[in-house]
């Protein structure tokens, strides 16, 4: 019994490459791993460009406690910053309306959230360099003094 489950567990797994999608940093002639597999497990399993679970779904998955799933990021944030931050659902769906050119009283009613706690989210993401104003930039004439080269 216990030999055809795990037969037909290890018939439904697909082997990855090791150490695919990991973070490596070079050691003379060796690539060398920077962050461990649980730590990029938890990541991948967590990061808005992966899965984007919560972190509660990723401990059930991983199936440990949340405390370890949270120690986990904050050690690949301690390795790898530049992979953070990592964005709620709420956050990308501000990011992907925003990018839309979708007015903010369209995404608060969208949303279900109020315009203060739109403004906090819209900080964050500008802070981090994910959003702009939404000023245009137009040509005026007393900026002829300030070009450099004319085309």
């Amino acid at each position: 019994m216990f030999e055809r489950k795990f037969t037909r567990l290890k018939e439904n797994t697909v082997e990855r490459p090791p150490k695919q999608g990991a973070i490596l940093r070079y050691v003379g002639d060796n690539m060398e791993r920077k962050i461990s597999d649980d730590e990029e497990r938890a990541f991948i399993l967590c990061h808005h460009d992966h899965h984007g679970r919560s972190v509660e779904s990723a401990a059930v998955i991983m199936h440990v406690t949340v405390k370890e799933v949270k120690q986990l990021l904050r050690n690949v944030k301690r390795k790898a910053p530049q992979l953070f931050p990592i964005f709620t659902p709420q956050h990308r769906a501000i990011l992907n309306m925003y990018g839309q050119g979708i007015s903010r009283a369209a995404i608060v009613e969208g949303l279900g959230i109020t315009l203060s706690v739109l403004k906090r989210r819209v900080g964050f993401l500008r802070t981090h360099g994910y959003l702009r104003d939404r000023k245009m930039v137009r040509y005026q004439p007393h900026m002829d003094s300030q070009v450099v080269q004319k085309f």
